[in-house]
């Protein structure tokens, strides 16, 4: 669970994701990474900055890095950690993880 550093969307939303990333709507590298990188914050973060500030404001120097995590971050397996080397091969490799979770093996 968790917020976009910057919300695609004018109205506050909060995204409830499974954590097995397989789904016909994932289509892209820059979609993935908006919600395995530090561009993806937890509700806990949020309600640390508001106690600080007040309100839900960044940093130009923050707002870069957060921009950069979900674009230029590599693709990387939450579940094993791994590498992939293109979009189309992380897919294939969440999948494995999905069918060795369903058939009882320690896929995460």
């Amino acid at each position: 669970m968790g917020f976009h550093v910057v919300p695609s969307m004018l109205q506050l939303h909060l995204h409830v994701i499974s954590q097995d990333f397989c789904s016909q709507f994932l289509r892209s590298r820059v979609h993935y990474n908006a919600f395995t990188t530090a561009f993806f914050i937890s509700s806990e973060q949020v309600l640390r900055v508001l106690r600080e500030r007040e309100k839900f404001w960044l940093q130009k120097s923050e707002l870069a890095e957060f921009k950069n995590s979900k674009f230029k971050s590599p693709l990387v397996c939450l579940q094993c950690g791994q590498r992939q080397k293109g979009f189309y091969q992380l897919k294939v490799h969440l999948e494995l993880h999905l069918v060795g979770a369903q058939a009882g093996e320690h896929g995460w």
